[in-house]
């Protein structure tokens, strides 16, 4: 009996440890498997819940791989690209969200930049998300010039402007000194036709008065205050003024960055300004209908939730085109070549003209249903000026301001 019982409990144990071999191959096989299904299955565009654009995967080349852009976008890009990967940041952030803050964080709090992510940090311990500074890497710079000379041929063809938002990355707030200024440096590099005008601040102090502390976007004021720059640089006269300034205190924004981390403290109140526009006719991707939705946001006419996306339900959100036509035939037609900073300020830039086209060029051959062909769409909608407008993150993107601008 003891030899039996002797040689039974060494089988038990081996069984066991070959059932744990077994499951460890199965669970490697999984993550395996979902890896490389979120690699081949169609991506993603966008994501609706964290309000951005999501990495897509690119080709490798050898001067991406050397710079390590290639590897940097390949990470970002498994992490966008996995499946339910929306879901589940929902879900966990709506976990983190509502569990207690020990306020562990204060133990460690100087003034310096303080780590949140591998892309976002915060500074002065304040629950401001931003993207951390840095220059921009030789490869991002070579895809800036490339971009340069396509906007050079775009000069030499029409009456161009530029507005530039110059984003957190661009300012060292330690140092209280701008690390990199693309203002001056298309202002440098470009030729023909144009001019140029960017959002700047001086400091930290200034830049909360422009910005969200959780999304990536400039708040009421630093779209007014951008506004107001293209009005001077367009030669806009009385360029309009907030009728009314509301918001919702029931209604706490969660933005894009404090999405993409999962940090759902320190929460904005989600602010609009009011402005009397004139009677207009306006096209969402050629359909007729409205584009912004303040009127419902003033009114409370909307359910919200701890995950609504305010800054883009509310502005009218990335379109591949929209159009606007204040009847005016006596003053010029306009092209805005956009990204999503411009959705708040778009109507108020378009009644100052007879019809404005605004294109993104990340959406419009998708949801248009054709290429976007510059010239052949200035002719065929007899425009006489053009205005980009952007983030400094994507002049430094091939083919976010860019694509189809070939002449």
């Amino acid at each position: 009996m003891r030899s039996g019982i002797k040689n039974f409990i060494p089988m038990r144990k081996n069984r066991f440890r070959l059932s744990e071999n077994y499951l460890f191959c199965i669970l490697l096989l999984l993550v395996f498997a979902v890896g490389f299904y979120s690699f081949i299955k169609k991506p993603n565009k966008s994501s609706n819940i964290e309000n951005r654009s999501l990495s897509q995967f690119q080709h490798m080349t050898w001067t991406a791989f050397l710079d390590g852009s290639f590897q940097d976008n390949f990470e970002n890009a498994l992490s966008d690209q996995f499946p339910k990967s929306e879901v589940i940041r929902a879900n966990y952030g709506s976990l983190v969200k509502n569990m207690p803050d020990f306020g562990i964080g204060n133990l460690v709090c100087q003034d310096h930049y303080l780590g949140v992510s591998e892309n976002f940090t915060v500074f002065d311990c304040e629950d401001y998300l931003i993207r951390k500074p840095g220059a921009p890497s030789n490869g991002q710079l070579s895809i800036l010039n490339s971009n340069i000379k396509k906007f050079n041929r775009v000069n030499d063809l029409i009456e161009t402007y530029y507005y530039i938002i110059n984003t957190p990355e661009t300012y060292d707030f330690e140092n209280a000194e701008r690390i990199t200024d693309y203002a001056e440096i298309l202002s440098e590099k470009m030729t023909g036709n144009y001019k140029i005008a960017s959002l700047k601040y001086d400091g930290y102090e200034q830049y909360k008065q422009y910005f969200y502390k959780n999304d990536h976007h400039w708040n009421h004021n630093g779209s007014y205050q951008g506004f107001l720059d293209i009005a001077k640089m367009l030669g806009i006269k009385n360029p309009a003024k907030p009728v009314g300034t509301f918001t919702n205190h029931e209604s706490y924004f969660g933005g894009s960055s404090a999405k993409t981390v999962l940090k759902f403290d320190g929460w904005d109140e989600f602010i609009v300004y009011k402005f009397d526009i004139p009677e207009h006719t306006t096209k969402v991707e050629r359909i007729e209908r409205a584009y912004n939705h303040i009127d419902d946001f003033i009114e409370h006419n909307y359910e919200y939730t701890d995950l609504y996306a305010f800054y883009a339900n509310v502005y009218g959100g990335s379109r591949g085109e929209v159009y606007f036509d204040f009847h005016q035939p006596e003053k010029p037609n306009l092209l805005m070549v956009v990204d999503s900073f411009s959705n708040p300020i778009k109507e108020l830039i378009a009644q100052y003209f007879n019809k404005t086209y605004a294109v993104d060029l990340r959406h419009y051959q998708k949801n248009i249903g054709e290429p976007f062909a510059f010239e052949k769409y200035i002719n065929n909608n007899k425009i006489d000026k053009v205005l980009f407008i952007a983030s400094s993150r994507h002049f430094l993107l091939e083919g976010a301001t860019t694509r189809g601008l070939e002449l």
